[in-house]
């Protein structure tokens, strides 16, 4: 008894077309926003990283004026760290001698209600000549989308 084995083809169906174009759809739903959130977080890493040459000046001008109401957009080392920082709008409100507020808002990186990403940062002298320094939870809009931690 012999048993013959007949290959059979499959035929060309149009609906396969449809059910690859939807796995297709189905995995560019999940992938673009994940993609998304990660280059605004990569971004917004950059304005942090950027922080540091500020955070610098900050602190050298605390040094030599002791002072932090001083300690502007217009002093000079402050001034020189503010225009290296590319794509960074930088503001400074100094609370008293001791205690002062910066807030980085990012040209580049937007948050889904249209506004610029920001993050504050505040500073407070301590009795060893140093700064302390925290973010302001309620005041960074970075921390709502999830594009920076604590």
């Amino acid at each position: 008894m012999r048993f013959y084995y007949e290959a059979k083809f499959p035929r060309f169906y149009p609906y396969r077309g449809a059910d690859a174009l939807a796995i297709v759809a189905v995995l560019a739903a999940v992938a673009l926003p994940n993609y998304q959130s990660y280059v605004k977080r990569a971004e917004f890493a950059q304005v942090i990283e950027d922080f540091d040459a500020l955070k610098i000046a900050l602190e050298l001008c605390w040094e030599l004026e002791g002072d932090l109401k001083t300690c502007d957009t217009s002093y000079g080392e402050i001034a020189s760290a503010i225009s290296g920082l590319p794509d960074v709008l930088v503001r400074i409100y100094p609370v008293d001698p001791i205690r002062t507020q910066v807030r980085l808002y990012s040209e580049t990186v937007m948050l889904s209600s249209g506004s610029r990403a920001s993050i504050q940062y505040g500073a407070m002298a301590t009795s060893g000549g140093t700064l302390n320094w925290s973010i302001t939870e309620d005041s960074s809009s970075c921390l709502a989308e999830d594009i920076c931690t604590l």
